[in-house]
Protein backbone atom coordinates (compact mmCIF):
# COMPACT_ATOMS: atom_id res chain seq x y z
CA UNK A 1 0.00 0.00 0.00
CA UNK A 2 0.93 3.35 -0.90
CA UNK A 3 1.79 6.23 1.43
CA UNK A 4 -0.68 7.98 -0.60
CA UNK A 5 -3.26 5.32 -0.32
CA UNK A 6 -2.63 5.38 3.28
CA UNK A 7 -3.20 8.90 3.80
CA UNK A 8 -6.29 8.95 1.28
CA UNK A 9 -7.75 5.98 3.79
CA UNK A 10 -6.72 7.57 7.39
CA UNK A 11 -8.15 10.94 6.38
CA UNK A 12 -11.52 9.10 5.00
CA UNK A 13 -11.40 7.49 8.27
CA UNK A 14 -11.46 10.82 10.33
CA UNK A 15 -13.76 12.59 7.96
CA UNK A 16 -16.37 10.08 9.13
CA UNK A 17 -15.41 10.28 12.13
CA UNK A 18 -15.89 14.34 12.50
CA UNK A 19 -19.55 13.43 10.82
CA UNK A 20 -20.51 10.90 13.14
CA UNK A 21 -19.77 13.35 16.07
CA UNK A 22 -21.71 16.36 14.48
CA UNK A 23 -24.07 14.48 13.51
CA UNK A 24 -24.43 12.86 17.44
CA UNK A 25 -24.52 16.27 18.70
CA UNK A 26 -26.71 17.58 16.13
CA UNK A 27 -29.70 14.49 17.44
CA UNK A 28 -29.05 15.13 20.80
CA UNK A 29 -28.90 18.80 20.59
CA UNK A 30 -32.50 18.25 18.91
CA UNK A 31 -33.83 16.00 21.20
CA UNK A 32 -33.18 18.16 24.75
CA UNK A 33 -34.66 21.21 23.39
CA UNK A 34 -37.79 19.88 21.37
CA UNK A 35 -39.73 19.41 24.70
CA UNK A 36 -41.87 22.72 25.67
CA UNK A 37 -40.65 24.90 28.86
CA UNK A 38 -42.36 26.85 31.56
CA UNK A 39 -40.86 30.46 31.78
CA UNK A 40 -41.97 33.49 33.27
CA UNK A 41 -42.84 36.30 30.71
CA UNK A 42 -40.59 39.18 31.35
CA UNK A 43 -43.60 41.08 29.71
CA UNK A 44 -46.89 40.18 31.96
CA UNK A 45 -45.05 38.55 35.18
CA UNK A 46 -46.88 35.41 34.18
CA UNK A 47 -46.24 31.87 33.36
CA UNK A 48 -45.73 30.92 29.39
CA UNK A 49 -45.76 27.41 27.95
CA UNK A 50 -42.80 28.05 25.02
CA UNK A 51 -41.32 25.65 22.63
CA UNK A 52 -38.27 26.28 20.90
CA UNK A 53 -37.72 26.30 17.59
CA UNK A 54 -35.90 22.78 17.71
CA UNK A 55 -35.45 22.40 13.73
CA UNK A 56 -33.57 25.85 13.44
CA UNK A 57 -31.37 24.87 16.73
CA UNK A 58 -30.35 21.35 15.03
CA UNK A 59 -29.29 23.47 12.07
CA UNK A 60 -27.30 25.69 13.99
CA UNK A 61 -25.81 23.50 16.27
CA UNK A 62 -23.46 22.25 13.62
CA UNK A 63 -21.97 25.62 13.30
CA UNK A 64 -21.23 26.64 16.86
CA UNK A 65 -24.78 27.21 18.12
CA UNK A 66 -27.48 25.81 18.92
CA UNK A 67 -29.18 29.55 18.60
CA UNK A 68 -32.39 29.37 20.19
CA UNK A 69 -35.73 31.16 19.09
CA UNK A 70 -39.15 30.85 20.48
CA UNK A 71 -41.95 28.15 17.96
CA UNK A 72 -44.34 29.11 19.54
CA UNK A 73 -45.64 30.66 23.28
CA UNK A 74 -48.89 30.29 24.95
CA UNK A 75 -48.78 34.27 24.75
CA UNK A 76 -49.27 34.40 21.15
CA UNK A 77 -51.19 35.46 18.61
CA UNK A 78 -51.43 38.67 20.88
CA UNK A 79 -47.82 39.29 21.82
CA UNK A 80 -46.45 37.58 18.71
CA UNK A 81 -44.16 40.06 18.11
CA UNK A 82 -42.48 40.41 21.46
CA UNK A 83 -38.55 40.55 21.63
CA UNK A 84 -38.57 36.87 22.72
CA UNK A 85 -36.93 37.71 25.92
CA UNK A 86 -37.82 35.16 28.21
CA UNK A 87 -35.05 33.07 26.05
CA UNK A 88 -31.98 33.88 28.65
CA UNK A 89 -34.01 32.19 31.14
CA UNK A 90 -34.27 29.19 28.52
CA UNK A 91 -30.40 29.33 28.20
CA UNK A 92 -29.33 29.63 31.75
CA UNK A 93 -31.02 26.41 32.87
CA UNK A 94 -32.41 24.54 29.65
CA UNK A 95 -33.44 21.33 31.66
CA UNK A 96 -34.68 23.01 34.61
CA UNK A 97 -37.86 24.70 32.81
CA UNK A 98 -38.55 21.88 30.88
CA UNK A 99 -42.56 20.77 32.09
CA UNK A 100 -41.76 17.53 32.48
CA UNK A 101 -39.05 18.18 34.84
CA UNK A 102 -40.94 20.70 37.40
CA UNK A 103 -43.60 17.74 37.25
CA UNK A 104 -41.28 15.11 38.09
CA UNK A 105 -39.80 17.19 40.57
CA UNK A 106 -43.30 18.25 42.22
CA UNK A 107 -44.18 14.48 42.62
CA UNK A 108 -41.04 13.46 43.84
CA UNK A 109 -41.98 13.80 47.90
CA UNK A 110 -45.36 13.08 47.13
CA UNK A 111 -47.46 10.27 48.11
CA UNK A 112 -51.14 9.36 46.56
CA UNK A 113 -53.98 10.53 47.80
CA UNK A 114 -55.55 7.61 47.51
CA UNK A 115 -53.41 5.03 48.74
CA UNK A 116 -50.87 6.72 50.36
CA UNK A 117 -48.55 5.33 48.51
CA UNK A 118 -45.34 7.43 47.10
CA UNK A 119 -45.49 8.84 43.86
CA UNK A 120 -43.06 7.10 40.98
CA UNK A 121 -42.95 7.04 37.41
CA UNK A 122 -41.98 4.14 34.96
CA UNK A 123 -39.60 4.99 32.66
CA UNK A 124 -40.29 2.06 30.38
CA UNK A 125 -44.00 2.10 29.64
CA UNK A 126 -45.00 6.06 30.31
CA UNK A 127 -47.43 5.58 33.45
CA UNK A 128 -48.09 8.93 34.28
CA UNK A 129 -49.55 10.19 37.59
CA UNK A 130 -52.11 12.58 37.66
CA UNK A 131 -53.50 15.42 39.72
CA UNK A 132 -56.95 14.87 41.97
CA UNK A 133 -58.80 18.59 41.19
CA UNK A 134 -61.05 20.21 43.33
CA UNK A 135 -64.07 18.76 41.84
CA UNK A 136 -62.98 15.39 42.80
CA UNK A 137 -61.86 14.34 39.10
CA UNK A 138 -58.39 13.28 38.64
CA UNK A 139 -56.78 14.37 35.49
CA UNK A 140 -53.17 13.37 33.58
CA UNK A 141 -50.77 15.92 34.96
CA UNK A 142 -49.58 16.48 30.67
CA UNK A 143 -53.32 17.41 30.24
CA UNK A 144 -53.26 20.75 32.08
CA UNK A 145 -51.88 23.69 29.70
CA UNK A 146 -48.52 23.60 30.78
CA UNK A 147 -49.06 27.49 31.70
CA UNK A 148 -51.27 26.39 34.54
CA UNK A 149 -49.32 23.85 35.79
CA UNK A 150 -47.93 25.83 38.75
CA UNK A 151 -51.37 27.38 39.64
CA UNK A 152 -52.70 23.30 39.33
CA UNK A 153 -49.62 22.06 41.59
CA UNK A 154 -51.25 24.84 44.22
CA UNK A 155 -54.64 23.40 44.16
CA UNK A 156 -54.57 19.88 43.25
CA UNK A 157 -53.40 17.10 44.98
CA UNK A 158 -51.45 13.67 43.69
CA UNK A 159 -52.80 11.00 42.40
CA UNK A 160 -50.49 7.53 41.36
CA UNK A 161 -51.35 6.52 38.39
CA UNK A 162 -53.38 3.12 38.93
CA UNK A 163 -55.71 5.25 41.58
CA UNK A 164 -56.03 7.45 38.76
CA UNK A 165 -57.37 4.21 36.32
CA UNK A 166 -59.21 2.90 39.32
CA UNK A 167 -61.11 6.68 39.72
CA UNK A 168 -61.49 7.33 36.27
CA UNK A 169 -63.22 3.90 35.59
CA UNK A 170 -65.47 4.21 38.83
CA UNK A 171 -66.27 7.53 37.13
CA UNK A 172 -67.21 6.54 33.38
CA UNK A 173 -68.60 2.95 34.91
CA UNK A 174 -70.15 3.53 37.89
CA UNK A 175 -72.69 0.51 37.18
CA UNK A 176 -69.41 -1.95 37.15
CA UNK A 177 -68.05 -1.15 40.28
CA UNK A 178 -68.91 -2.67 43.86
CA UNK A 179 -67.57 -0.86 46.52
CA UNK A 180 -66.81 -2.67 49.80
CA UNK A 181 -65.77 -1.62 53.14
CA UNK A 182 -61.96 -1.95 54.08
CA UNK A 183 -61.06 -4.22 56.43
CA UNK A 184 -59.27 -2.45 60.02
CA UNK A 185 -55.77 -1.80 59.55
Amino acid sequence: MSDTTATLILAAVLGSLLLVMATIRVVRTWWRLRAPRLVTCPQTKAPAAVTIDATGALLTSAFGGPFLWLDDCSRWPSRRFCGQECLPQISAAPDDCRVDTIARRWFADKTCVYCHQPITETRIVPHRPALLRPDGRTIEWPDVPAERLPAAFQTHLAVCWSCHVAETFRRIHPELVTDRPRPPA
